[in-house]
């Protein structure tokens, strides 16, 4: 499954596509959650936005309005923040933004954090980007990481789920959110125990050990298991592994960790791939 980002908007699906995605997002977070204020996952219907926001600062604005769609994201983390650019937003990122869309930018509730933004006119076949000078490195813009649980994938918020709300969300109804139909979650979905390694397979890290991952990003373990055989957030591991940005040092058969980075959300990470923070 192709990564999304805004350096690669095709990846991103059609705008009703999108949409049902994030109103079941929302619905899946007040779900799992009614009595929280400020979920991560938000839909205003009424107005037609979208919002993503995690505890650290990071944050998603999606607004659809009938000449289009404005996705504006910012992650606090970046080379492109205005911190780094005397306060302004990096140059190219909005520059672009047609003018029948520019309204998104005054119903933005977060000023100038922007590092990403793509968009799609309401005729047009395609998403687009400005022409961005970015700088080197990988999802600088943080837009790989932030957009990730857009893809449709199950898996994605069943991750979360069992991060944020510590509860094991089928992936059937997962998936008929995303499809459009409603939904009704068991009181209790206790998260799975994680397989215990054999003697030949000792974790290098325990349960709660703060690590840092390849990408320089911060954490806390939340569980692991022995070979990706055994991820229970894997569908695939030979296509998952042929999807990162990152080649693993650890061995398939190896121990992989679940890793709860402080932005919110869960990863699995191989143990030769984090060092301890």
């Amino acid at each position: 499954m192709p990564v999304i980002s805004a350096r690669q908007p095709g990846t991103l699906p059609a705008i009703a596509i999108l949409r049902r995605r994030c109103e079941a997002l929302a619905r899946l977070d007040r779900a799992l959650d009614p009595d929280e204020d400020v979920p991560t996952h938000d839909f205003d219907r009424r107005a037609g936005i979208f919002w993503l926001r995690e505890s650290e600062g990071n944050h998603v604005q999606i607004s659809f309005r009938k000449a289009g769609v404005v996705i504006l994201g910012f992650d606090h983390d970046s080379p492109m923040s205005p911190a780094h650019n005397d306060e302004a937003i990096w140059p190219g990122v909005i520059d672009d933004l047609p003018s029948a869309l520019r309204r998104a930018l005054a119903d933005y509730s977060f000023e100038r954090d922007i590092t990403f933004c793509t968009w799609r006119e309401a005729r047009a076949r395609q998403w687009r980007s400005g022409r961005v000078r970015r700088p080197r490195g990988r999802d600088v813009d943080g837009s790989a990481r932030l957009l990730a649980i857009l893809d449709g994938n199950p898996r994605g918020y069943r991750a979360y789920a069992r991060a944020v709300f510590e509860r094991d969300v089928p992936l059937a109804t997962i998936a008929r959110a995303y499809a459009g139909h409603e939904i009704e979650l068991a009181d209790e979905e206790p998260v799975a125990a994680p397989v215990k390694p054999t003697r030949a397979a000792r974790p290098k890290f325990a349960v709660g050990t703060q690590v840092i991952d390849p990408w320089d990003r911060r954490g806390k373990i939340a569980g692991y298991v022995v070979g990706l055989d055994n991820a229970r957030d894997i569908g695939d591991p030979g296509r998952w592994l042929r999807g990162l940005s990152i080649t693993p040092k650890t061995p398939r058969g190896g121990i992989w960790y679940h890793v709860n980075p402080r932005g919110g959300g869960q990863v699995l990470i191989g143990e030769r791939d984090l060092r301890r923070a």
